[in-house]
């Protein structure tokens, strides 16, 4: 049984990671010219995915033009990767 500190920690953690995002995207906005290349890394499951997500929405409500190119897999040989 959870005596609720993790959670709250963890709710923290998120906020803070959500705001660090948002001024982020906003730097990101903001900054003009050529097109701009972001890459994140991290371990499996570390939410690298979900963050690229969450900052590629953030641009697209602030009126840039965003994509996510998802690297998944890349490390695999050509034969693995075109498998049915």
């Amino acid at each position: 049984m959870s005596d609720g500190q993790g959670d709250g920690q963890r709710d923290r953690q998120r906020d803070g990671q959500k705001l660090r995002l948002a001024e982020l995207a906003g730097f990101l906005a903001a900054w003009p010219g050529q097109r701009r290349l972001i890459a994140l890394a991290g371990p499996p499951g570390s939410g690298k995915s979900t963050t690229a997500d969450q900052l590629c929405e953030r641009l697209v409500r602030l009126g840039r033009s965003a994509s996510v190119l998802p690297m998944d897999g890349f490390h695999y040989d050509d034969a693995v990767l075109i498998q049915p």
